[in-house]
This record gives C-alpha cells, sequence and structure tokens, in this order.
C-alpha cells in the first residue's frame, strides 16, 4: 500500500508542474471521482453530472494544495469533494429558499396592490402593522410592550 500512496503521490507533484499530467490524473481517478460524488449526493451514476463536475474540480483544488504532510492523498480527496459538495448542496438550498421567498413577496405585493386599488387600502400600512406585532414580540414581557405603537409611529415618520 505504501508504494501505491507513493506512486500517487508523484503523480499529484508531477500534476501540479504540468497541466496535462494534471489532466491524465483526473482521468485516471475519474472512477473515484464518481464515487465520492455518489456516496455525497445518494444520486445514481445518471442523475449527478453537476456533482460530478464540482468533484472533478475539487480533486483537482486537492492536487493543486496537497502537501505530504497532510497525509495519504485518496483520504485527502475524498474529504476535498465532500466538502465541496456539501457547500453548493447549501448554497443551492439558500438560493432556492430565497428565490421562494423573493416569488412569495412578490405574489403578496400584487395581492395587496390590487386589494388597494379596490378598497383603498394601503400596502404600507400593512408593513407598518406587522412591524408593530414584531416589535411588540420582541418587547413581550419586558413592560416595555405599549412603546412599540409609538416607536414604529417615529420610525416611519
Amino acid at each position: 500500500m505504501a508504494v501505491i500512496e507513493h506512486d500517487i503521490v508523484a503523480q499529484v507533484y508531477a500534476a501540479k508542474a504540468a497541466s496535462e499530467a494534471a489532466d491524465a490524473l483526473i482521468r485516471q481517478y475519474m472512477g473515484f471521482i464518481r464515487s465520492e460524488a455518489m456516496k455525497t449526493t445518494k444520486k445514481s451514476y445518471g442523475e449527478n453530472e453537476d456533482e460530478i463536475s464540482i468533484a472533478m474540480f475539487a480533486f483537482y483544488e486537492a492536487v493543486m494544495n496537497y502537501e505530504k504532510g497532510r497525509g495519504a492523498f485518496l483520504p485527502y480527496a475524498a474529504r476535498a469533494i465532500r466538502s465541496r459538495l456539501i457547500s453548493q448542496r447549501i448554497v443551492r438550498a439558500e438560493r432556492a429558499k430565497n428565490e421562494y421567498e423573493e416569488e412569495r413577496r412578490t405574489e403578496e405585493y400584487q395581492l395587496f396592490t390590487a386589494r388597494d386599488f379596490l378598497t383603498g387600502y394601503r400596502l404600507e400600512d400593512f408593513y407598518i402593522g406587522r412591524m408593530r406585532q414584531s416589535f411588540s414580540r420582541f418587547l413581550k414581557g419586558t413592560g416595555r410592550e405599549l412603546y412599540a405603537k409609538e416607536a414604529v409611529d417615529q420610525v416611519m415618520n
């Protein structure tokens, strides 16, 4: 096993020096990269093409950042791939959440705009009411609940 690890480390250092060697190393370990991506994402081979691309880039970064003192290369590369895929999943989830919230706000605005037109009710009144409620909840139990209306009115004027 030590001989194999020594060969991998030699290939990694060669890949740091030449981009052709880095490309060859990625091609050689493509099975390992796919396997780590599938283990991390729990998706089958055809379902995770984006994740495989991210894993390939993480493997490349692992090659470029590897030093002998960091332990064996393959576990180091596996950690880099897992970390990158998990980070990417978090970013995508946050982006989806933000898109959903923005869509919800837009729909809410459109509903209130139509209602404003029909009833004369202003959207600003709705948000001021929400601010008062939030501020009252924040101050609840402090003995200052009565100041919420006054504080919001001062901020809004």
